[in-house]
């Protein structure tokens, strides 16, 4: 048998890999502050500068609160900019909003260069991460609405993609520039350094197109085809690319008509709840499996453990979820989402629960084998929570969005998932230290959270791969049970995007027989949706 190369490969072009590249590449931001941020409180110098005046000859400090005050702000940032992206990425586009968010980031982090304050550092940080939750929202999303079904997973895995290799240049930098920088720079250049990812989105972001999408529900026909054009050119037959986009207006008219919702009550009207439900779902249960525990308190937790170099072993964590990423491009949309999340979860669980055993029941701490064994658990654990939950996790809430409600889903989704991290970040130490005492133990409750996860995919999730947005929205209105949605068959006539879609039609017979087919089911619809 010949060799045939995957189909994301196939489907993939010069230009499409250019558009995701540049769109998504300020999720860089969001991976680089929740890192240089934990590596510089850790250094001297820094405190020397921003911490606590506690009288003379006495040494500067980090209170605890301060502390305590510095892991909250972001989160809080994070909520803000999602209640404010469903309004401004309705009402400017996706790209203008780009735009707005690499401008915010810029205010936050000027403010942090320039005023040598720890107060002015925060309020600097909040406004920066007001900048990653409208982002949260914008960029996946928009890839959602650009990408063909058939690889739409691996497409919009780029921002999660992107995301970790900001952490990786923030760790990397910080210990560099603290193990080889003495005063001001050694934390001074991780602060600097942050301005690289929204002045490279700023750059680029004028050579991406507008959603089609946005266009469409604006009415913008010809602009809409324009961009659907440039991205599809060297992918689709100009027949192919005037059909699909008929037919996704087909579906958006129909669905505008049958279907009509507007506000945030709307998410949990008919159709719409289940959809809230899944996109909240996922939102919190990617949070509350472990990740947010990882992302604070990583180090705290491997020094429990007894693991020697815990900062070098959180650095190679991070490195094991970019590999994770990698893989996500091609089982995504290989496997399903179904099989993505419920696997990640059954593994996720095992693993956390293996590293809370081993150290929770080895006296005197971990050490030979079983100190080898924990950090194996944790870096696998990093693999299997970014290649499956991480990257899934966006996927899945773009694509149960329903059309007209796309932005407000997203946002309440969203805005949950971070109120659940804010929640762990708070309560966590409460739990693994006074007054719970858990210690390593706390493992074990992520690790049960995780079962609970796979249990929710399995009652829930519906599989939506190579099914287009619009044909998803016919799967949730037939209110199919989600076990037995990968057999589901669209039938409505305006919902044949994914055959006009498909790389397996190659031959150009077979191709025109699907576009008479699809154009003339097109035409009954409109003229049905017309007289009704």
């Amino acid at each position: 048998m010949a060799f045939r190369k995957p189909q994301f490969l196939r489907e993939m072009t010069i230009r499409m890999l250019r558009i995701y590249l540049f769109a998504s590449i300020g999720a860089m931001n969001f991976g680089y502050d929740n890192n240089w941020w934990s590596g510089v409180i850790g250094a001297q110098s820094f405190i020397d500068h921003y911490g606590r005046d506690n009288g003379p000859n006495t040494p500067r400090t980090l209170p605890s609160s301060w502390l305590s005050a510095a892991s909250g702000t972001p989160i809080a940032g994070w909520i803000v900019g999602c209640l404010t992206a469903g309004y401004v990425t309705s009402r400017f586009g996706r790209k203008k909003t780009m735009v707005i968010i690499c401008l915010i980031a810029l205010v936050g982090m000027v403010i942090q260069c320039a005023v040598r304050n720890y107060w002015a550092l925060m309020v600097g940080r909040l406004i920066n991460a007001v900048s990653m939750g409208i982002e949260a929202n914008t960029v996946p999303m928009y890839m959602a609405e650009l990408a063909p079904a058939s690889i739409r997973g691996g497409l919009v895995n780029f921002y999660q993609t992107w995301l970790y290799v900001g952490a990786i240049l923030a760790s990397a930098l910080v210990y560099a520039s603290t193990k080889h920088f003495q005063g001001q720079w050694a934390y001074m250049l991780p602060i600097v350094v942050q301005l690289l990812p929204p002045v490279m989105l700023l750059c680029s972001v004028w050579f991406i197109p507008e959603s089609p999408r946005w266009l469409l529900q604006k009415g913008r026909r010809d602009a809409a085809h324009k961009a659907f054009f440039y991205i599809h050119e060297h992918s689709a037959t100009k027949d192919q690319i005037a059909l699909e986009l008929d037919t996704i207006e087909q579906a958006m008219i129909l669905e505008s008509e049958n279907h009509r919702a507007t506000s945030y009550t709307d998410c949990f009207k008919g159709s719409n709840a289940r959809r809230s439900l899944v996109a909240i779902g996922v939102q919190t249960l990617q949070q509350a499996q472990g990740n947010s525990f990882f992302t604070s308190y990583l180090v705290i937790f491997l020094k429990q453990v007894g693991v020697q170099e815990p900062q070098l072993i959180a650095c190679a964590k991070i490195c094991c979820c970019l590999a994770g990423c990698f893989a996500a491009f091609y089982l995504t949309d290989k496997i399903g989402r179904r099989p993505m999340l419920m696997g990640g979860s059954f593994f996720m669980a095992g693993l956390m629960m293996t590293v809370s055993g081993l150290a929770s029941w080895t006296p005197g701490g971990v050490s030979g084998a079983s100190a080898q064994g924990c950090i194996a658990a944790i870096l696998l654990h990093g693999v299997f929570s970014a290649a499956t939950w991480g990257s899934t996790m966006w996927t899945v809430t773009t694509e149960v969005a329903t059309t007209q409600l796309r932005e407000r889903t997203i946002a309440l989704a969203t805005v949950i998932g971070f109120v659940a991290s804010l929640l762990i970040t708070y309560i966590n130490p409460f739990i693994q230290n006074e007054p719970g005492n858990l210690g390593t133990r706390v493992g074990m409750i992520y690790g049960s959270i995780s079962l609970l996860s796979l249990a929710f995919v399995f009652l829930f999730v519906p599989e939506m791969k190579h099914k287009s947005l619009e044909e998803l929205d016919q799967l949730f209105h037939a209110n199919i049970p989600a076990w037995r949605s990968h057999h589901f068959v669209i039938t409505a006539s305006t919902t044949k995007i994914s055959d006009i879609e498909a790389p397996e039609l190659d031959d150009p017979t077979k191709v025109d027989e699907v576009i008479y087919k699809n154009a003339q089911d097109a035409k009954l619809a409109k003229t049905t949706a017309s007289e009704s």
